[in-house]
């Protein structure tokens, strides 16, 4: 996680770019002789961990585009798959979770345990919210509204 003085999210989603496309080199380069079903675990397991983007708030739809482009393009390289053929049969066919399914499962989760604790700040945290209707970001509100549909 990143702060800077514009306090923006920026800097942190490019981040966020940077270690997905390196990660899913790294994981090529090391696994690249696997079956499809290791290539989709490999995957799981060191692609889709986003950390700390339930709390990104101040951000451009540029980055978030720019990171939903390298999410899709780590699943095209450690799949094989071409730059021009769409991923997202290859995805849901062998069961690895989009870009947009990650987000909101994980948003969903964090909001679920912050809801569900007992912890005294967050309890007052959520007694705001509730007065005020408040929402943590911008992306836990569309993932809630998604998640009630």
């Amino acid at each position: 996680m990143w702060i800077n003085a514009s306090l923006k999210d920026d800097d942190d989603i490019q981040r966020q770019v940077k270690s997905l496309y390196c990660a899913a080199n790294k994981v090529r380069g090391t696994f690249d002789q696997c079956s499809p079903a290791v290539e989709n675990t490999l995957f799981r397991a060191y692609c889709m961990p986003m950390y700390a983007f339930q709390l990104w708030s101040k951000y451009t739809q540029t980055n978030l585009k720019r990171l939903r482009a390298a999410y899709n393009n780590a699943c095209r390289n450690m799949h094989y798959i071409p730059r021009n053929v769409s991923v997202r049969p290859h995805q849901v066919s062998h069961c690895v979770r989009t870009f947009d399914a990650v987000l909101r499962k994980n948003l969903y989760r964090f909001f679920m345990r912050c809801a569900s604790s007992s912890n005294f700040l967050l309890d007052r945290f959520k007694c705001l919210m509730l007065f005020t209707n408040l929402h943590f970001s911008s992306i836990i509100q569309r993932a809630c509204m998604v998640e009630t549909k």
